[in-house]
């Protein structure tokens, strides 16, 4: 009888252990996903100059796309210049003066023709770089170069660094206290003020400036030479514009 009673618990525990062995069979399902990262990027446009050469100057009453007659205070006829003992406004701003029909100086701005625009936004093309040559500069010649910056990825961007490079030449004129930025904010962002391009960027960031796609900074970037600008000079040079993502941490 007790091997009877041994024999019918070793059968229970044999259909238990069945039983756990059954419970592990499984069954699986998918889900699938995408992800697809977004992009940074930025593009730029000239859009003129406050002293474009000769035969860039339009005639009162007509309306040239590519400068703004906002910038043509004296329709071409006089460089602009600042006034030497004070080149600078309260604030920040270039002081400009026009006291004569000195008119020697010319800066001219230009979008790449040939160049595929990096983005269009509003029919408007934003490129990956722009051309300026400023010839026969003298001390206290003054003039504004007026840059749109597009955000031009998915990603809101922020100005990150400003810088000259690829110089060549007399890089003296370039040189502080040879030559003092000025710049004026307007657009997705505003301020104004003047020193290195060093501080024209922490200026933007201190206003927390940030580029949403296809929004625009403006930027009048202005150069004041001052008076050890050396003579019978020239010098070449690229400025580099750097963004990167906004809630970069």
């Amino acid at each position: 009888m007790k091997k009877a009673a041994f024999l019918v618990m070793a059968l229970i525990i044999a259909l238990g252990a069945l039983g756990f062995a059954y419970a592990k069979w499984q069954s699986t399902i998918t889900i699938q996903g995408t992800i697809n990262t977004g992009t940074v990027k930025i593009g730029i446009r000239d859009t003129g100059t406050t002293d474009p050469p000769p035969d860039l100057i339009t005639p009162p009453g007509v309306v040239d796309p590519n400068i703004l007659p906002n910038y043509e205070p004296t329709n071409g006829t006089r460089d602009p210049r600042v006034d030497p003992l004070a080149p600078w406004t309260a604030g920040g701003t270039p002081n400009w003066v026009f006291t004569d029909l000195k008119n020697v100086a010319a800066t001219d701005s230009d979008n790449p023709d040939a160049a595929v625009p990096v983005c269009t936004c509003s029919s408007v093309g934003y490129f990956a770089s722009v051309s300026e040559n400023i010839t026969n500069a003298y001390p206290f010649y003054a003039p504004t170069m007026t840059l749109d910056i597009a955000g031009c990825g998915t990603i809101p961007v922020k100005i990150e660094n400003v810088q000259l490079t690829n110089i060549q030449g007399n890089a003296s004129i370039l040189n502080t206290p040879c030559v003092e930025w000025g710049w004026n904010f307007s657009g997705v962002c505003t301020g104004a003020g003047h020193g290195t391009l060093a501080e024209m960027v922490q200026a933007l960031k201190d206003s927390k400036c940030q580029i949403h796609q296809c929004q625009v900074l403006t930027i009048g970037l202005t150069a004041v030479f001052l008076e050890c600008l050396p003579q019978s000079s020239s010098v070449s040079f690229d400025i580099v514009v750097t963004a990167s993502q906004w809630n970069e941490v």
